[in-house]
């Protein structure tokens, strides 16, 4: 049985407007740059929220086109160490391999896996993996 991870409130910071920041960009005028702050800050939100529920192993996350998704899982090489995987409907195509599940999840919200999606997403596309296969 594998122990679930949740994050702690440090966790959320992690991708948060600072007010300095927030304060910058708001007296520059760069409207569209605080837009995608904010919406990256809300898209973090929404994992740091469904992570305190679910816990950070098994997370599942989506692109924005919903054709490419990361899941965090404990790392079978290293001990104690976490790993995403990056897939695709035809398959893995990537890995990273972090010591905190925290760091594992950031790295692949900075490729784009914003969007959290359902944990057995996996397990789908897998099933049409197999039913590929089989005519082959």
């Amino acid at each position: 049985m594998i122990n679930q991870i949740y994050p702690d409130s440090g966790f959320m910071k992690i991708k948060e407007i600072s007010p300095e920041r927030r304060e910058m960009l708001e007296k520059i005028g760069l409207k569209s740059t605080f837009n995608t702050f904010e919406q990256r800050e809300d898209q973090w939100r929404e994992i740091y929220n469904h992570a305190i529920q679910n816990g950070l192993l098994g997370l599942t996350l989506t692109t924005s086109d919903q054709m490419r998704w990361a899941v965090i899982t404990p790392d079978v090489e290293k001990a104690g160490w976490t790993r995403y995987s990056v897939f695709d409907r035809r398959g893995f195509f990537g890995h990273g391999v972090y010591p905190l599940p925290e760091k594992a999840v950031e790295a692949v919200f900075d490729m784009g896996y914003r969007c959290v999606d359902n944990a057995q997403r996996l397990d789908s596309i897998a099933a049409t993996w197999l039913s590929v296969d089989r005519l082959f």
